[in-house]
């Protein structure tokens, strides 16, 4: 199986001083994520990090990657409380569990609720004092707006009854907690707005588009869209998602920040890339059936403020992290089969 996860990970070690977490108590929720999965590998596989005590929650036990002896699983319902209050205290935490799938989301809105919110507040309780807090939060805290990019000084205009509110309301809660950890507590908290990490990593099954996109390619050899595939969307390499969670973690000095990339595309010419690349055949319908009702026409971030602290020009282009992701998935699936 190709080690695009580590190979990617050597990538991130090179540019950034990983010495903060040495000897250091860290967890990482939504482990089995694709953000929470390469998180973990970067910092796993390199001397500070395999000095540093590393707790990795999932709910099912199950990697998509093999992760490196120096992370410990730990399986365990979230939405628990009293799971959640036999956790010890941690240096670093980064709360990437969420729910961030549409399809997740919109079919367990109370859970969804419970990890961004009551979780949220449960967790800031588990820090050390001197300890740096990380919220993985969403660009979806700006749906409603209609000008695009977007930047950190906005919020979203939808209503509480809007079809994805647990998910839009529940993070809006938990970056309202982040700030108050930060603001009243005197923690190192901060709140990243991400938007469409993608690449290598991703579980099977993986609802969002893109992925979606590449499992009808590699199977059928047909991509079929669900509506008219109109809307834009900016994606970003999800090695590239990490170095700006790291950079923001460890040289941040504000409470939120976007995370995200420059390919901007359509929905449909980013099926009909994926069919170039794969070989596979596009099929869009005429009218729109969409699934995900609420989705937003645009998703793109202004990334002002993160370039302030993260270097931006070597982010991977939209087709070649592409590739990376199909020749992972295609050497996934030989292993499997």
């Amino acid at each position: 199986m190709i080690d695009q996860v580590g190979i990617d990970a050597r990538t991130v070690q090179d540019r950034t001083d990983l010495s903060f977490f040495k000897h250091k108590r860290i967890l990482v929720t939504g482990a089995s994520g694709i953000i929470g999965t390469n998180f973990l590998t970067v910092l796993a596989s390199q001397s500070q990090g395999k000095s540093a005590e590393i707790h990795a929650i999932t709910k099912s036990g199950k990697f998509p990657v093999e992760l490196s002896d120096a992370v410990k699983p730990l399986v365990m319902d979230l939405t628990d409380p009293v799971e959640v209050s036999r956790l010890g205290q941690y240096d670093f935490i980064l709360h990437a569990a969420g729910y961030g799938q549409p399809g997740k989301f919109l079919h367990a809105p109370l859970k969804t609720m419970e990890l961004n919110v009551g979780l949220t507040a449960s967790l800031i309780e588990k820090m050390n004092p001197n300890g740096t807090f990380v919220f993985i939060s969403t660009s979806e805290i700006y749906s409603g707006l209609t000008e695009p990019p977007f930047n950190e000084d906005q919020v979203g205009t939808t209503n509480t009854n809007h079809p994805r509110a647990s998910y839009i309301e529940g993070k809006r809660s938990g970056e309202a907690i982040v700030a108050i950890a930060k603001r009243e507590l005197g923690l190192d908290a901060k709140s990243l707005r991400l938007a469409l990490a993608y690449g290598p990593g991703t579980k099977d099954g993986d609802e969002r588009v893109l992925n979606t996109f590449v499992e009808q390619a590699l199977h059928s050899k047909s991509i079929k869209l669900r509506d008219s595939g109109d809307a834009w969307r900016t994606y970003c390499y999800v090695s590239d998602a990490v170095q700006m969670i790291l950079d923001a973690a460890l040289h941040g000095d504000s409470d939120i920040y976007n995370i995200g990339g420059k390919s901007r595309i359509q929905i449909k010419e980013l099926a009909r890339l994926i069919g170039k690349l794969t070989g596979a055949t596009v099929e869009i319908p005429e009218g729109t059936n969409s699934p995900f009702v609420g989705a937003p026409d645009d998703v793109w971030l202004d990334l002002s403020k993160i370039e302030q602290i993260s270097n931006l020009e070597h982010l991977v282009t939209l087709e070649d992290g592409i590739e990376r992701t199909i020749s992972w998935r295609k050497s996934a699936l030989q292993v499997k089969n």
